[in-house]
């Protein structure tokens, strides 16, 4: 089955019980359309695509494959026949768009290996309860691992004192930090 389907799911007419499908998250959000679908060479005066309001769906298939599933309306949910679903079993980010969006849109991304959904909330909230919970349960699912911030320890003392900042790695490809740019020891002292 293809990362991308909007097929059948599974039967239970077949005497076997179909897949376990466990809902996480759902609610109303625009589909941004994909950036390079939104204006073409061909018809550089178009009008660009419109984000479609769909109820979406953020499930796990048998405890180990995470999906979002569009539905036309809410109700459509219900007898599981999605107009479209996507796989997230290869999902690299979820995070946050830091461009500012038309209809003050809170719009969230997430990047699989081949494409990059873009989802539309009404409000910061909603956005960060759809993150939230996509990072968690792929987090659990070992789709996402927690290497999203790593940090490092502060330095001893939780200040750098003059003569640290002087150093310089001497393999680094950077010029050397012209000397008018460089502070005295003690100027650096507080």
């Amino acid at each position: 089955m293809s990362a991308t389907d909007a097929g059948d799911l599974g039967s239970v007419a077949s005497g076997s019980p179909g897949p376990v499908r466990e809902v996480h998250k759902n609610g109303w959000l625009k589909r941004m359309p994909p950036q390079e679908k939104r204006l073409t060479v061909m018809s550089p005066f178009a009008k660009p695509a419109k984000a479609e309001k769909l109820w979406v769906s953020f499930c796990v298939h048998d405890e180990c494959e995470g999906w979002l599933e569009f539905y036309e309306n809410r109700r459509s949910a219900f007898s599981h026949n999605p107009i479209h679903r996507t796989s997230l079993k290869h999902c690299l980010y979820v995070s946050p768009s830091i461009r500012v969006h038309e209809d003050n849109e809170h719009v969230f991304a997430i990047t699989l290996d081949g494409e990059v959904i873009k989802l539309g909330a009404q409000s910061r909230e909603q956005m960060m309860e759809w993150i939230d919970a996509l990072r968690m349960k792929l987090r659990e699912l070992k789709v996402l691992t927690p290497k999203d911030n790593l940090y490092s320890t502060e330095p001893e003392g939780g200040v750098l004192r003059g003569s640290a900042l002087h150093m310089r790695n001497p393999n680094s490809p950077l010029p050397p930090t012209p000397a008018a740019f460089q502070f005295p020891p003690h100027a650096l002292e507080f």
